[in-house]
């Protein structure tokens, strides 16, 4: 649904709000580099490291790592947009699009041992935004 506001032939505001659905193709990414992981224990003063039952260790990485994710996803979006005429039947529209996915991704499962939720914990939800910059043509029939 747009909203155009403005007289036909001069500059307009658009708002455009909407639902956008999504289908995740892959969630892969090549992991290369070396962890390093060391406790600090502050009454003892010692520092644990090179300890692998406790994680306390280096790690070379090179691998390809794939997530879990539910594959299906649903976004409300945004749309503010400046519409310039271009002659009696086009315009070219630019403005700003907001996105923000109204269901959970599901990032449940650690990927490898450096993962964010084996640090820090699972999410309780884990959604998706963006804000990105829209160009888009319309021309009449």
């Amino acid at each position: 649904m747009i909203f155009r506001f403005g007289y036909a032939n001069k500059l307009g505001f658009i708002i455009a709000p909407g639902l956008t659905t999504s289908i995740l193709q892959s969630a892969k990414f090549k992991l290369t580099g070396t962890s390093t992981q060391k406790g600090y224990y502050p009454a003892r003063h010692v520092v644990l490291e090179n300890i692998e039952e406790y994680n306390y260790s280096t790690k070379e990485y090179s691998e390809t790592v794939k997530y879990e994710l539910n594959s299906f996803n649903i976004s409300a979006s945004l749309l503010f947009a400046l519409s310039i005429p271009i002659g009696k039947k086009a315009f070219l529209n630019t403005g700003f699009r907001f996105n923000y996915g109204l269901l959970d991704l599901a990032y449940t499962k650690s990927a490898y041992r450096d993962d964010f939720i084996n640090i820090f914990g699972v999410p309780e939800k884990t959604t998706l935004q963006s804000i990105g910059i829209n160009f888009n043509f319309i021309y009449k029939f």
